[in-house]
Parts: C-alpha cells; structure tokens; sequence
C-alpha cells in the first residue's frame, strides 16, 4: 500500500481505483474527502467498507439529504463528522438532526439548500462531478441574482435553468472563457434581460460578441477588457453598446 503514490506516475490511463485495504487496516479511524460529491454509491461504499469509522471529513461537499442520512444511519461509532459548507441539504433540517444524536461532535453549520441564495460562485477548482448537479438545484435557488462562473462547462444547462427557476436573475461573470455561438446563444435565449455580464480575459469572436451586444438590450455594465477576438474600436461593435451606461473595452486585441 506505501507503494501506491510512488506508482501512480506509471499510471496514466487509471481510471478507476479501489482500495480495499481497510479490512486489514484495524485501526483506521478516519477518512477525509473534501469538495467531493458524495453520491449512492460513495455513500453506500462508507458504510459498508467502513462502519466503525470515528471521524468522517466531508466539508464542502456535495451530498443530497438522502445520502448524508444513509451515512449517519450506517456509520453508528462516528465521533467527528464535518459536513460544514456542503450543497444539497439543509443545516436544519430536523430530521438530519435527531440522527446524529451519538455523534459527539457535528459540524454542519453553512451546509444547505441556499434556498435563500443569492450570489453564487462556481470556483475555478471546483471539481467537475459536482458542477453536473448545479443545473438540478437551480430549483431551490429561486432568489438568485448574480453568478460567478469559475468554468463554463455545463453553462448553457445552468443558464437554461436559471431562465425557469430565478426571476430576480441580473448577470453573472465568466472570466477567461471561450464564449462562441453556442455560448452566445445561450446567454441571449436563456437570459435576454441581465443588466450585468462580465467576460474580462475572455476568448470571444466578433460574431459573438455582437449577438450579445444585439440580444442583451437591456445590460448596464459589460466588461470585455483584454478579451481576445474582436479590435477595439470596432464600430459597429460600439454603436450597438452605445446604448449600455458602462462598456469597459479597453485592452482588447485581435486574435491572430
């Protein structure tokens, strides 16, 4: 096993690892994922591989209720357990409460279904398993306004939904994405009324950016500074954001 890390540069089509060594490991008493998105089969996988574990590290993970139930119901010797600023269930809930009773310490404060979100932030490292479920829990978020987008992928998916779900929604940011037509055409289909978009550093062609510029007539504040694609001073590219109170262009240079 204390070979493991020093094999893994020998290793580079590995998709799939599965330690098994913890039925010979009698005294491991703890496991610490963070950021990780904690579903059926992970869950089920603690419980079963480690029952009697005593401290469990899961903060800034993403988990739904049922899963976090399935570990507080399968792990009954746990003595640490931090779900600290996790997505997919509720700080409160009192069902989540009363099972953890022989836990003696639960740390779980931040950890919800933001139902009252209103800023989000998708960080750049955010890891990619999680970022499929955001699309599914712009339901709960009814109340957002604005997004950080860390990464780009599955953006069309959460525009799509955020177009469904949250009303108040007024723009979000992206910096050094690669915004094409189809990304622009997300932005204009799905969210046609921000007042607010942020694509500083960006990969944005010409075509792009005046789709945008054409389907967003009601944005108030548009940076593309130092965005890549497009020459400043473009004029029909200015003509069409006359019309925004703030267009921050400068810097911009044409892709060669």
């Amino acid at each position: 096993m204390l070979q493991i890390p020093n094999l893994m540069s020998k290793w580079k089509n590995l998709e799939l690892l599965r330690l098994e060594g913890t039925f010979h490991c009698k005294n491991f008493i703890g496991l610490g994922i963070p950021r990780a998105y904690i579903k059926q089969d992970e869950a089920s996988a603690i419980v079963t591989l480690l029952p009697n574990i005593k401290q469990l590290f899961l903060r800034h993970a993403s988990m739904e209720k049922e899963n976090l139930v399935i570990i507080l119901q399968g792990c009954k010797e746990l003595k640490y357990f931090d779900v600290r600023d996790c997505i997919g269930f509720d700080e409160g809930d009192n069902e989540i409460l009363k099972l953890p009773s022989h836990i003696q310490t639960f740390e779980h404060k931040g950890s919800m279904l933001c139902l009252n979100l209103i800023v989000l932030e998708l960080p750049v490292d955010i890891d990619h398993d999680v970022v499929p479920r955001v699309p599914k829990l712009m339901g709960n978020w009814k109340y957002l306004e604005y997004l950080r987008f860390g990464t780009t992928f599955k953006m069309e998916e959460i525009l799509a939904q955020i177009s469904i779900h949250c009303k108040n929604f007024a723009g979000f940011s992206a910096f050094h994405a690669d915004i094409k037509r189809d990304e622009a055409t997300s932005i204009v289909t799905s969210v046609p009324n921000i007042e607010y978009l942020g694509l500083r550093y960006s990969n944005i062609d010409r075509e792009s950016l005046l789709m945008i510029l054409k389907g967003c007539k009601k944005l108030v504040y548009f940076d593309v500074r130092n965005c890549k694609g497009f020459n400043l001073g473009d004029d029909e590219i200015l003509k069409l954001a006359s019309h925004i109170k703030t267009f921050e262009d400068k810097g911009l240079h044409l892709t060669t």
